[in-house]
């Protein structure tokens, strides 16, 4: 199961670590700028293919964002 909290955190962090507006990682993604602020609150949970694209315009993995990429990924992924 999903860990929202985690996953909002890990989808922000990424987005601003990378100077990313909210539209812009939407147009990357191809959903709306509303959802990715939705996600980044945690009061929604992506669809499985947007999660994905979501990973892929921010440059890193699905097991990533989800919090199950390992403490190492995860500490690397906040300091880039």
């Amino acid at each position: 199961m999903l860990d929202r909290c985690l996953f909002a955190l890990n989808l922000r962090s990424g987005r601003m670590l990378r100077g990313m507006t909210r539209e812009q990682l939407a147009e990357k993604a191809g959903t709306g700028p509303e959802m990715v602020g939705r996600y980044e609150r945690g009061e929604s949970t992506p669809p499985i293919r947007t999660m994905v694209a979501l990973a892929d315009a921010l440059g890193t993995t699905t097991s990533h964002l989800s919090g199950r990429g390992g403490v190492e990924r995860e500490l690397l992924f906040i300091s880039e």
